[in-house]
């Protein structure tokens, strides 16, 4: 299915998708990888009710996700690259929604 907007076709380029998740961890302090899972995107819906921060590769600043929404993490190679805890590193574990896309 293509929709036109000004004369161009706009249409999906990815021929491959699938949904998974990961829970934070019971310490709170501590990143979660996703599943591993090769693909060049990774959408995060927050649906959880709380904050949460991704962190890539293990090392630097995170990136918030506030509750109720969504953000798109584009070229990775994996899901595994992201990592995700609570903001607030609370240990009340919570599930993190997420589409990946190859």
């Amino acid at each position: 299915m293509s929709t036109q907007i000004t004369g161009m076709a706009v249409e999906p380029r990815l021929p491959l998708g699938g949904n998974t998740h990961a829970v934070t961890s019971a310490s709170g302090s501590s990143f979660v990888t996703f599943p591993a899972q090769p693909c060049c995107q990774l959408t995060i819906g927050n649906h959880a009710g709380t904050d949460v921060e991704v962190q890539q590769d293990g090392v630097g600043d995170a990136f918030p996700v506030f509750s109720g929404t969504y953000f798109t993490f584009y070229g990775i190679t994996d899901a595994s690259r992201l990592g995700v805890r609570r903001i607030d590193v609370g240990n009340t574990q919570v599930s993190v929604a997420a589409r990946w896309e190859a």
